[in-house]
């Protein structure tokens, strides 16, 4: 007995608890189907896991690993759990994104002017939480999912050393027309989660923004922050993906309400003054809060 209350000491000593920063969404990933690869988990390297209480919203939470007893490999336990939180890092909402504004006093005017414009066409208006805010309008280059605040501070370390062409950032956008009304449908479905403008990707400034947007976006790639993917350049006019009630949106009768040549933003020339890091949040302003920017010399 004094034997067995000596080893119990023992391990209670060695005992060592460590925490990795989880996105919620992440978080089913560890435990698996019907608790399988927690179970493994644990067995395999004799440490208990605790699991963050269940999230109604995505979130960064806290994981805890217990180190059993002294044969327990707790490093061994961190480096697998940590294997499986990369292979599956884009899971859940974006926490950041990098967008051109588009919000200047007569670009929020003439986006006033088209909402209204289709809204008086339709029969069923989408709710108003859906509707993208004039000051909020903006061209989204790419998303982010930073998981902890050191990875915020590697993605701002990134952006405020991006080396762009210079000819590109001096170069003058005189023909974004946004031609086009289009929707990223739910698959075998007419409804969507997002209804966007987009323009002739033929066209001198379709092009010049995928070049710009390719030396923006491909160092946070390479360091994994931003998962790589199919570029549509779109400026949001009815987003239901994060909304409350997140119901799909009717897509048919807006794409149709849009009528190309009769529009307000069909002939305007929008000004392009910097590239930003924006947070997923709305600051005081009614904008999103930034990280930092990037100003076009064309701007000055």
């Amino acid at each position: 007995e004094d034997a067995e209350e000596e080893e119990e000491e023992e391990d209670a000593e060695e005992t060592q608890t460590e925490q990795l920063d989880i996105f919620s969404p992440i978080v089913k990933y560890i435990i698996g189907n019907k608790g399988k690869t927690i179970k493994s988990l644990e067995k395999r390297y004799r440490v208990h896991i605790i699991t963050p209480p269940k999230s109604k919203t995505d979130c960064f939470q806290k994981l805890a690993i217990q180190q059993e007893n002294k044969k327990a490999d707790l490093k061994g336990a961190i480096k697998e759990i940590k294997k499986i939180i990369e292979k599956h890092r884009f899971e859940g909402r974006p926490t950041h994104f990098i967008g051109l504004p588009l919000n200047t006093t007569i670009c929020q005017e003439q986006f006033l002017a088209l909402v209204n414009d289709i809204s008086n066409k339709l029969k069923s208006k989408p709710a108003d939480e859906f509707q993208q805010t004039p000051i909020k309008f903006h061209i989204t280059l790419g998303v982010l999912q930073l998981r902890n605040k050191e990875e915020v501070k590697q993605a701002v370390d990134i952006f405020n050393n991006l080396s762009i062409d210079q000819n590109l950032l001096n170069a003058t956008i005189e023909d974004l027309k946004f031609d086009y009304m289009e929707a990223f449908l739910i698959p075998r479905s007419k409804k969507a989660r997002v209804i966007f403008l987009t323009c002739d990707p033929s066209s001198h400034a379709s092009k010049l923004i995928h070049k710009i947007r390719k030396q923006v976006t491909d160092p946070f790639i390479q360091a994994n922050l931003m998962k790589e993917e199919e570029f549509k350049l779109h400026a949001t006019l009815y987003n239901s993906k994060f909304g409350k009630k997140r119901t799909p949106l009717e897509s048919t009768e807006i794409l149709n309400a849009f009528v190309k040549g009769s529009n307000a933003l069909d002939a305007y020339q929008f000004p392009l003054t910097e590239v930003q890091l924006l947070q997923m949040k709305s600051s005081k302003s009614g904008y999103y809060k930034k990280e930092t920017s990037l100003s076009f010399h064309s701007s000055s």
